[in-house]
This record gives structure tokens, C-alpha cells and sequence, in this order.
């Protein structure tokens, strides 16, 4: 079931995703605001979710909404720096869910260089993007980008005088 990892195939990893909860929920379901206590991953097995920042009482161009469709997630930054980064979760969609619970994500780092590695490209990712010319990105494709990625953390390892293993 690990088709949110498709470049992890480590048995303990996919069992420690296994083992997470999947939920299904319909479509304007509330699934998180920035009054929740615990950050959690959520990634989007099926379906859409909308992450909006800023609120009902702030000028519609104070507010800004995020879809996270299939294969993609949201909230791995705010396990790690334990703050909230958007204001509501909603779902678009009638969909389904895997919520990764903080723990598990520090497990699953803990055990598997390749979550560790799947964890940077996300979080640099939208990063790289917004530095790149939008016309060199339109011909790219998904992995060209991760490529991408992947370069810029080396190089950013490197400058920072890290070994970085090959």
C-alpha cells in the first residue's frame, strides 16, 4: 500500500506505513484548522483537499488557497517546526486519506534514508520551483525536477561543508 512512497520498497518502511490510519471523507469535511494541537502528515490517496491560509474575517486577497491532489501531501513542515501553516484543511472531494501522526514520521526518517530523502525534495521543492524561470520549468517533467532537486541539495550539502554519501 505504500503508493504514497513509490521509491521506498523497504519492508519495515512499508509496514510502519501500513500501519497508519487511512480515512475517507466526504467532500467539505472540515480535517484540520490551526487551533488543532497535533500536526500530522496528510497525504491524498484520492480525491483533493484545499489548505487555506488566512480566514473569514481577512480581505479575499489576504487569503489564499492550496489544492493537494493525488500523491501529494501537506503538513510535513509544520511536524517539523511544530507551527501550523495554514489556517483550515478542507476536503474538495469525496476522498481518501493517510494521515502520518508526528512519531511516525520521525520513525520513518529513523529508519530509511530514502523517507529522509522524499522528506527534502518536498519541502525544497516548491522552493526550487519558485527560483527557476517559469519557461525553462514548462518543459520539464516531474522527474527532471526532482533531479533538480536533488542537485540543489548536494550542492547546498556541500556549501555547507556536510560529506555527503553517494
Amino acid at each position: 500500500m505504500c503508493r504514497c512512497l513509490p521509491d521506498v520498497h523497504e519492508p519495515r518502511i512499508v509496514d510502519i506505513v501500513n500501519r497508519c490510519q487511512v480515512v475517507h471523507v466526504g467532500a467539505g469535511a472540515k480535517i484540520a484548522n490551526a487551533a488543532d494541537k497535533q500536526a500530522c502528515v496528510y497525504i491524498v490517496l484520492q480525491g483533493a483537499l484545499c489548505a487555506r491560509t488566512g480566514n473569514a474575517e481577512d480581505h479575499p486577497r489576504c487569503r489564499q488557497d492550496t489544492k493537494i491532489l493525488p500523491r501529494e501531501s501537506i503538513g510535513e513542515l509544520s511536524v517539523l517546526d511544530n507551527a501550523t501553516h495554514f489556517s483550515t484543511l478542507f476536503t474538495l472531494e469525496e476522498s481518501e486519506l493517510l494521515i502520518i501522526e508526528p512519531h511516525i514520521l520521525w520513525r520513518l526518517i529513523d529508519e530509511s534514508d530514502s523517507v529522509a530523502r522524499i522528506l527534502l525534495r518536498q519541502l525544497s521543492l516548491p522552493h526550487l520551483t519558485a527560483s527557476l524561470d517559469a519557461a525553462s520549468v514548462a518543459g520539464r517533467d516531474a522527474d527532471a525536477l526532482l533531479a533538480a532537486a536533488d542537485a540543489a541539495l548536494y550542492r547546498a550539502k556541500n556549501a555547507a561543508g556536510h560529506r555527503v554519501a553517494s
